[in-house]
């Protein structure tokens, strides 16, 4: 199993946290979670319903946001 550095990977997602970027930052969390053998927590500038079920289809375990209407969404 390969090793991998959670400041490394979450770092690399830290810079790509824009509207043009978030196809991205799923990928690397899809990424993250094949290798990863802990809960994922995704989070940082995470704003829409969209972002967040991305998110979760990408491997997240729980999304962090401090959007405060997207606290009690459905799924």
């Amino acid at each position: 199993s390969e090793r991998i550095s959670v400041r490394e990977e979450m770092d690399t997602v830290d810079k790509y946290c824009d509207d043009e970027k978030w196809e991205y930052n799923a990928k690397r969390i899809k990424e993250f979670a094949e290798k990863a053998s802990v809960p994922i927590i995704a989070g940082g500038l995470i704003e829409t319903i969209e972002e967040v079920r991305a998110a979760l289809d990408a491997g997240a375990t729980v999304v962090s946001t401090g959007e405060a209407e997207l606290w009690s969404m459905q799924l």
